[in-house]
């Protein structure tokens, strides 16, 4: 695995990050007050989330302090209630890494969507880039929504990407990651820098430097990079955010955007060794 790392790397504790993509609204999906003076609605999605993450740490044997040690060392909070729904999604899927395993249900397709069992705009745009995330690494050849909405066809059984259901949602979330990872090498639950991870680094930006670690995998197996060193690959990612800098940048001074414009410019070089046209949004 390549090691990405840079002196003195700092986690950026008060930077509300976006996953993966820096347009994403921050806290999408979390309970919102209806309008007038009636209660608090949780979205469906953000339930289930709440849901898994209660069952597995009653399948694994976690104990209460422990859990919320855990929540406190990888979140800064206390409460699984105060994590936002990317948290969450991380948090589920940190658990699954250590061997949880939801039981499956059927459940009956309901007929159409109703506003309240949508996915949040948060969580399709977080598909999205998934998708885009498997484009700039080479293994996406069609970039266009029509592509996505054919590949979430084929997993939830859902039409169109924007109609589906949080849980149908998670469920292209999860199939998008175990893609990325299979076709593209993603290490999505591990550390893959030098040292040990930050406390408290944001889902969003450890999922953006878990895509510039596959990338610098990659560009070093096509001949494009000289070495897969941690230092080499970590020295290319901050030449290329801030190509006037004297000295190339800690990877913790970059901001979600510059990482977004490094991660473009990788997968640039990636399909240029491959021969994917750059303008080509079909198949191939």
């Amino acid at each position: 695995m390549v090691r990405l790392a840079g002196p003195g790397f700092q986690t950026d504790q008060h930077r509300p990050e976006a996953d993966l993509d820096p347009a994403l609204p921050q806290g999408a999906g979390a309970a919102r007050r209806l309008r007038g003076t009636g209660p608090m609605t949780v979205p469906a999605n953000r339930k289930a989330l709440l849901a898994k993450s209660a069952i597995a740490v009653k399948q694994l044997g976690i104990e209460e302090a422990d859990f919320r040690d855990l929540l406190e060392a990888r979140y800064g909070a206390r409460s699984r209630t105060k994590l936002s729904d990317d948290q969450l999604v991380d948090l589920v899927e940190h658990f699954r890494s250590q061997g949880f395993r939801p039981a499956k249900k059927a459940r009956a397709r309901r007929p159409s969507a109703t506003p309240g069992a949508r996915a949040s705009s948060g969580m399709l745009s977080k598909i999205r880039a998934l998708w885009i995330s498997g484009w700039h690494l080479g293994v996406v050849r069609d970039r266009s929504d029509e592509a996505l909405s054919a590949w979430a066809r084929n997993v939830t059984r859902v039409e169109r990407a924007e109609w589906q259901h949080g849980e149908d949602a998670m469920k292209v979330v999860e199939g998008l990651k175990d893609f990325l990872s299979r076709e593209a090498g993603v290490a999505w639950n591990e550390w893959g820098f030098a040292g040990r991870p930050p406390e408290g680094l944001r889902p969003a930006m450890r999922d953006r430097l878990a895509v510039l670690a596959a990338q610098g995998r990659k560009l070093h197996e096509l001949g494009r990079f000289e070495t897969g060193d941690a230092f080499y690959v970590a020295a290319a990612i901050g030449r290329t955010a801030r190509p006037k800098d004297h000295y190339p940048p800690r990877l913790d001074e970059l901001s979600a955007e510059e990482l977004d414009r490094v991660i473009a410019a990788f997968g640039r070089r990636i399909r240029r060794a491959e021969g994917i046209p750059e303008d080509r949004a079909g198949h191939g």
